[in-house]
């Protein structure tokens, strides 16, 4: 009995020890995207966002209206990448809006886009600037 006393503890201090380590592991941050539609009044940016593992849904963004969502980053491995289809009228493009080898000092917590025109523009955080980052193809 005493033998199978000192097993179950020995295997629950295992098990908590790892549990404490998985959670030493876990650094990742939540990121926010931001997208939104400063294509002028009356025009609708059609997008569709995803990553490798989650399909975002399709979203219909009026003048000014916005789709954010937010995730944890892999801290461990920065390969976290999500990229969006979007379109208006007769225009489409296909852009990377969170690839963590580009974007996880860049936009700190929060990656915001502006869909104009001219293009996809990104807050830069440490330039405190917008970059025009993608131009629509024609």
């Amino acid at each position: 009995m005493a033998k199978v006393s000192v097993a179950l503890l020995t295997i629950l201090s295992l098990l908590s020890l790892l549990s404490k380590c998985s959670l030493a592991f876990d650094t990742g941050e939540t990121r926010v995207v931001n997208i939104t539609n400063n294509l002028g009044p009356g025009i609708v940016l059609t997008l569709q966002c995803q990553s490798k593992d989650d399909d975002l849904g399709k979203h219909d963004l009026s003048f000014q209206s916005n789709f954010h969502w937010e995730f944890k980053s892999n801290s461990l491995f920065p390969n976290t990448l999500f990229y969006c289809k979007m379109w208006w009228q007769n225009v489409y493009g296909s852009f990377d809006v969170y690839k963590a080898q580009r974007d996880d000092n860049r936009c700190a917590s929060k990656c915001w886009w502006r869909i104009k025109q001219t293009g996809a523009f990104s807050y830069d955080e440490t330039k405190d600037r917008w970059d025009l980052v993608y131009i629509w193809q024609k």
